[in-house]
């Protein structure tokens, strides 16, 4: 059986199912008065949650904190609580893999600094102008509604 696989550029590959490498990753959401924190890939440059792949032995929490601190320079404090997953396919141009990302998404209530060199707090109405993945724009509406 072939997945449809998405490249950075958006650009279609079609794989072996059989080819794919599992990967689970676990992204932040955190929303201060009307605006986002966001960083920006240095691949594709469209803007993104911080977040990304759970190593071995990692919980979500590890990894989420993990995560934030090498993306942002911040770190989770308190609880987060789970939002939405989804599962995607993804191919990787440079190193001609492909992945079954399964996504998982939390809401971060408090970080340790508002103020971070290697991420921006964008203003929510913004966010529809910018490069962001669609499902992700999707995400951030669907929070930033409930809040």
């Amino acid at each position: 059986m072939r997945v449809t696989c998405i490249d950075f550029h958006g650009k279609k590959h079609f794989v072996d199912a059989n080819a794919l490498i599992d990967r689970l990753s676990i992204y932040g959401v955190r929303i201060v008065d009307g605006k986002i924190l966001l960083i920006q890939d240095p691949r594709s440059l469209r803007w993104e949650l911080p977040g990304g792949g759970v190593e071995d032995g990692e919980t979500p929490e590890q990894s989420l904190a993990r995560e934030f601190v090498e993306e942002t320079g911040a770190k989770p404090v308190g609880p987060i609580a789970f939002i939405k997953e989804w599962e995607e396919y993804f191919y990787d141009v440079v190193g001609r893999q492909a992945w079954r990302s399964k996504r998982k998404f939390y809401l971060v209530e408090n970080i340790n600094s508002e103020d971070s060199a290697r991420a921006e707090f964008m203003a929510l109405d913004k966010i529809k102008t910018m490069s962001v993945a669609s499902n992700i724009r999707q995400l951030i509406a669907e929070v930033s509604l409930n809040r």
